[in-house]
């Protein structure tokens, strides 16, 4: 199997995280994993050292970020979030790769989603919860949107359609339309090109707050029984003392494997400590 991680120096410890969950869970296979990132190659060091305990192959994959300066960028998201659109490009030994992202935990076997038949698509994905959300750019409100943090790549077809260059360009003229960042450009691209896969391949977070799943309670038996990759989609998150996911504890199981096992929650304080105690008290999770 062919995996794909992106990051950068920010993202060093969850992607640690989301690497042992995936590997632990997945001992019986050969994996390969890319790691595309413009970081520091030291940075690194720990992460390559999984290469002796499982059976796998990371690979540290070096970004020039001079093809994708002047993307739109925020506070929060650096130019890190459109390395993913230059795979075709900096991966030409590859047909194929499952995308992962760094803030969730697989927790089984995804051979069965690493083989799914996904046709002549760019990509195959999971709707994203909230599609209808996002009307700034012009895809067709009749069509889904999906998450793109997980995604099965077809890169013969990026390469056949000269994909890359059509991201860039898109990613590039409409930039101050952009909602979502390089989720939106994937979603434009790809309308009507992608394939629906199984909501239990990407379990946003949204899936497990209690009044969704009590109004769409398929989906929500889903999320609780059947998840094999749960993904941290909200801004709060698992890494964060406020986060009350119930699922928050799997991040944690797999951290404990890391060098970072002795992590403290940056926003940790005795007014968090007390604000999540009175919101316990009061019954007011949102899980």
């Amino acid at each position: 199997m062919n995996i794909v991680f992106t990051t950068d120096e920010n993202y060093i410890q969850h992607l640690n995280v989301a690497l042992i969950s995936l590997l632990s869970n997945n001992e019986k296979h050969q994996i390969s994993v890319f790691i595309l990132s413009a970081a520091s190659g030291e940075l690194f060091d720990d992460i390559l050292r999984l290469n002796d305990t499982y059976s796998c192959n990371i690979k540290i994959v070096k970004i020039e970020e001079s093809q994708i300066e002047g993307l739109k960028i925020s506070s929060h998201i650096t130019l890190g979030a459109y390395y993913r659109l230059l795979l075709s490009q900096v991966l030409p030994e590859i047909d194929k790769a499952l995308y992962l992202d760094c803030d969730l935990v697989v927790q089984s076997d995804i051979s069965e989603l690493y083989e799914t038949n996904i046709d002549d698509n760019y990509v195959g994905a999971v709707p994203d919860y909230f599609f209808h959300e996002y009307v700034e750019v012009d895809i067709n409100p009749e069509n889904q949107y999906f998450n793109s943090g997980v995604m099965l790549i077809n890169l013969i077809k990026w390469r056949q359609d000269n994909i890359q260059y059509r991201l860039l360009e898109y990613a590039s003229a409409r930039g101050d339309d952009l909602l979502y960042w390089d989720q939106d450009v994937l979603n434009k691209i790809f309308e009507g090109s992608w394939k629906e896969l199984e909501w239990k391949w990407n379990c946003q977070t949204d899936l497990f707050h209690k009044k969704k799943r009590e109004s769409n309670k398929s989906l929500g038996a889903v999320a609780m029984t059947d998840a094999v990759i749960i993904h941290f989609t909200n801004k709060t998150k698992p890494w964060h003392y406020r986060s009350m996911h119930p699922m928050k504890k799997e991040y944690y199981k797999y951290l404990k494997k890391t060098n970072f096992n002795r992590y403290i929650p940056a926003d940790r304080s005795l007014i968090t400590i007390v604000k999540k105690i009175f919101k316990i008290i009061l019954n007011k999770p949102t899980y």
